[in-house]
């Protein structure tokens, strides 16, 4: 029998890695991952209950720490313990750091438990953005602004993951993007308190 902690369960987790990023969960075959990993299909279930314990295995942590990265990014943010390029910075590191998870995570969990995850780590960052509209001057009433926002700093992050970008690169583009967003979310606020003006008079 196998060791819990034997070559053969790091082996299939880096190959099942690579198999649900290919083929998503839904159709991620285990005989292909017990293939090639040279194993029988049994040795998969030795290790992990069914499938999608197989594929929380894989993600379970980052999908974890991410959230949690994402918590502290919206908390510092609010509070101004931390400049945004700072958090910028550290959240892309960190993105880059676990490119095949990300992207399992975002692109490749339908039918399981993280298929709404990115739902969740957009509503963590509405929350702090509605902080900053309300701040600004910004009505309940029109909020949604606030989801269309965050839903576009969301995929920029995303957008650096699918090119063939350095760490380097992907941190200076991330201090600029992050630039842009406040830059942006000030001008676009300055210009919906403008209207808001004139809709009055």
């Amino acid at each position: 029998m196998y060791e819990e902690n034997s070559d053969v369960k790091q082996r299939l987790i880096t190959i099942g890695r690579k198999e649900f990023l290919e083929q998503g969960y839904v159709k991620a075959s285990m005989r292909n991952i017990s293939a090639a990993a040279n194993v029988t299909t049994g040795a998969i279930y030795f290790f992990f209950h069914n499938k999608e314990d197989f594929f929380r295995a894989i993600l379970d942590e980052t999908a974890t720490d991410w959230k949690k990265h994402l918590q502290d990014y919206a908390e510092s943010e609010i509070n101004g313990s931390k400049s945004s390029a700072e958090n910028d910075r550290e959240l892309i590191a960190f993105l880059f750091n676990h490119k095949e998870e990300v992207r399992i995570l975002f692109e490749k969990s339908e039918g399981t438990v993280y298929e709404g995850y990115r739902e969740e780590l957009c509503e963590i960052l509405e929350n702090a953005f509605m902080v900053f509209y309300k701040r600004f001057g910004g009505r309940e009433e029109d909020g949604n602004i606030v989801k269309i926002v965050v839903r576009m700093r969301l995929q920029g992050y995303y957008e650096l993951l699918h090119g063939d970008y350095t760490m380097e690169q992907a941190i200076k583009y991330t201090e600029l993007l992050a630039f842009y967003g406040d830059s942006g979310f000030a001008g676009m606020m300055k210009k919906y308190n403008e209207m808001l003006g004139s809709s009055v008079g």
